[in-house]
C-alpha cells in the first residue's frame, strides 16, 4: 500500500531470484517485437510506459478508442489452368487497365498492351535459351529437371565407350531396381558421349537442383550407382573422380551430416609434398607447358625449390590423398592454394575444360570456394 513496502517486496523476490527484475524489465521494453504474447503480469509492476491507449489519449484527447483493422480479401475462386496463379494480380489489373483505356476500333493498341502485361519468357523459351547457352539438346535440359532424369544423365555421363565394359555397366544400373532407369541411360549414353568436355560440367550443374529432390534411399542408391558405374573397369580415371567429388560435394549435405575437415596444417611447409602432386597431375592435365604451369604455381605459394614430377607418378589415388590432406590446411591457407592451381592452370592465357574441372574438384573437396 505504500512505496516502502513495494521496494522491501521487490528487494525480496531480487533476493531469490538474482537478476530477474533486471531482465524483466528489459523484456517488457522489447517485448513489441515479438509476433506472440510473451509479457507475464508481473511485469506490469516494471513497466516504463503507460498502456498504448492512455498514450494515445494523451495525444489525441478527441480519439474514439478504435483500433484500424486491416482487412485481408480472401479469393474463393480457384485458378481457371494450372499456373495461373501464379502470374498475379499485377498482370491482371494491367490487362484490364489497357482494355478499359482503350477504344473499341483500337484493337491493335489493346494487343500491344496485353503483350506487355505478359512478364518473362514462357518455361518453353527458357529451356530453349539455356540449351542454347550451353550447347546442350533441349530433350537433355528437359530431362535434368526431374530426379529420374537427372539421375540417368549423370550416370551416362560415367558410361563407357567399350562394349564389355558398357554392358557391365548397364548390368550393374539394372540390379538397383529402379524403374526405367536402365533404359533411360541406355537411350542418353550415345548422345552424351557426343556433348564432348565443354559441356559435361554445365549438364552436371543442370541435375544437381533435380537431384536434391531424391528421398535419402534413393540418394544412397543413386550414389552407390555412380561407385560401381565408375569401378566397372577396374580402375578410376581422372574425370571419373571430378565427377563423383563435385556430386557428392554438392548433394551430401541435402541428405547426410558431413563431417567437417579438421585443421591440422597450419603452415604450406607441412603439405608441401601434397602441393607437389597436386600440382604436377594439373601441369600434365592442362592445355599449356607442364613446367611453366608448375612454376607458376609453386612460385605463387612461396615454393620456389618445388620441382615438377614425372606424369608416372602422378596417379589418381595419390591425386587424391593429396587433396584431401590439402582439406585439412587452416582456412586461411586454402584460398592461397586454389589461388596457385588457378594460376597454373591459366598459364597458356586460358583455363581449358580439364583444369577447370580439376580446380573445381579441389575446391569442392577442400570445402573452400574457388578464386
Amino acid at each position: 500500500r505504500d512505496a516502502d513496502g513495494i521496494g522491501d517486496a521487490l528487494k525480496v523476490i531480487g533476493g531469490y531470484i538474482p537478476g530477474t527484475l533486471v531482465h524483466a524489465a528489459r523484456a517488457a521494453e522489447m517485448s513489441h517485437i515479438f509476433f506472440g504474447q510473451i509479457e507475464h503480469q508481473l511485469w506490469q509492476v516494471f513497466a516504463t510506459h503507460p498502456p498504448l491507449e492512455k498514450r494515445i489519449q494523451r495525444i489525441d484527447p478527441r480519439w474514439n478508442g478504435q483500433f484500424i483493422e486491416r482487412k485481408v480479401r480472401h479469393y474463393n475462386e480457384q485458378p481457371s489452368r494450372p499456373g495461373a496463379a501464379e502470374v498475379g494480380v499485377g498482370r491482371a489489373a494491367l490487362v484490364a487497365a489497357a482494355m478499359a483505356a482503350a477504344t473499341v476500333g483500337d484493337v491493335e493498341g489493346v494487343q500491344a498492351a496485353v503483350a506487355d502485361a505478359v512478364f518473362g519468357p514462357s518455361p518453353e523459351e527458357l529451356e530453349a535459351q539455356t540449351a542454347e547457352k550451353h550447347a546442350i539438346p533441349v530433350a537433355f535440359v528437359n530431362h535434368s529437371h526431374e530426379p529420374l532424369g537427372a539421375s540417368a544423365l549423370v550416370i551416362a555421363l560415367l558410361m563407357s565407350t567399350e562394349e564389355a565394359i558398357r554392358q557391365k555397366q548397364l548390368a550393374t544400373i539394372a540390379d538397383t531396381g529402379v524403374k526405367g532407369l536402365p533404359e533411360l541411360v541406355h537411350t542418353l549414353a550415345s548422345g552424351v558421349h557426343e556433348l564432348g568436355l565443354p559441356q559435361r560440367m554445365p549438364l552436371l550443374e543442370l541435375c544437381l537442383p533435380a537431384l536434391k529432390a531424391m528421398s535419402l534411399p534413393q540418394y544412397r542408391v543413386f550414389k552407390n550407382t555412380l561407385l560401381q558405374v565408375i569401378h566397372a573397369d577396374a580402375r578410376t580415371e581422372l574425370y571419373e573422380w571430378c565427377l563423383f567429388q563435385l556430386t557428392r560435394h554438392y548433394l551430401d549435405p541435402e541428405f547426410v551430416q558431413v563431417k567437417p575437415s579438421r585443421a591440422r596444417y597450419r603452415k604450406l611447409a607441412k603439405v608441401t609434398h601434397h602441393l607437389r602432386i597436386t600440382l604436377s597431375v594439373l601441369a600434365h592435365e592442362g592445355s599449356g607447358d607442364p613446367e611453366m604451369a608448375f612454376r607458376m604455381g609453386a612460385d605463387e605459394l612461396g615454393l620456389l625449390k618445388l620441382q615438377l614430377m614425372a606424369r608416372e607418378q602422378c596417379s589418381v589415388s595419390a591425386f587424391s590423398k593429396a587433396v584431401h590432406e590439402l582439406a585439412d590446411c587452416y582456412p586461411l591457407l586454402k584460398p592461397r592454394v586454389l589461388k596457385a592451381m588457378a594460376l597454373a592452370a591459366s598459364e597458356d592465357g586460358r583455363i581449358c575444360e580439364i583444369e577447370r574441372e580439376l580446380v573445381a574438384s579441389m575446391a569442392a573437396v577442400m570445402d573452400c570456394p574457388l578464386p
